[in-house]
């Protein structure tokens, strides 16, 4: 059986308070996750690897749930998961430890929030969907480019031998959407 901890780097103090309540409870191999920049699209790259290596029997300890920095949702899907494989999550909480396996309240409490989080959601989708048909307007996706553009985006490119940024600052369109009808005609 393997215990491990696993700390959210936010500053230097809090990283030796978790790093020292998980090597008080016991855990084996304790991992640091770098903090992300609020618009930086990374992943949790070491999450993803204790959860690739945790076996039936081990233990996932963090300091506060608030640590995993995930949705209820989000949560809900790794608790399940480590059911899957026969491990448990452990919330260390000013040394009220909560052991989330699969007779726990709290693991219950946790799915049961999820799964009424996504019906929440489904019927605000709904609503809103509902209401811009009723206005007329289709819902969803991006608007369309007119054929006459497509084909001018192409004529330029082809015949003009404009460059893609031309073709979007002549046309008023993003690079990307030059390039895709470009490279969808050529």
């Amino acid at each position: 059986m393997s215990v491990y901890g696993y700390i959210r780097n936010y500053t230097i103090d809090l990283l030796s308070k978790q790093l020292a309540e998980l090597k008080q409870y016991g855990c084996d191999h304790i991992v640091i996750e770098a903090d992300r920049v609020a618009n930086e699209k990374t992943t949790f790259t070491e999450m993803d690897r204790i959860l690739k290596d945790i076996q039936a029997g081990d233990e996932l300890v963090v300091g506060k749930i608030r640590y995993l920095e995930k949705t209820i949702v989000q949560i809900s899907d790794l608790i399940t998961l480590l059911r899957k494989k026969g491990a448990s999550l452990v919330v260390l909480e000013e040394m009220d430890q909560r052991i989330m396996d699969q007779k726990s309240f709290f693991t219950q409490v946790i799915s049961d929030l999820a799964e009424t989080e996504k019906r929440i959601l489904s019927e605000r989708t709904k609503i809103g969907l509902e209401r811009t048909k009723k206005l007329g307007k289709k819902g969803g996706g991006r608007p369309k480019i007119s054929e006459e553009k497509i084909y001018r985006i192409n004529y330029l490119y082809t015949k003009k031998r404009l460059s893609l940024r031309e073709i979007a600052t002549e046309c008023d369109i993003s690079i990307g959407t030059a390039h895709k009808y470009v490279k969808r005609e050529n």
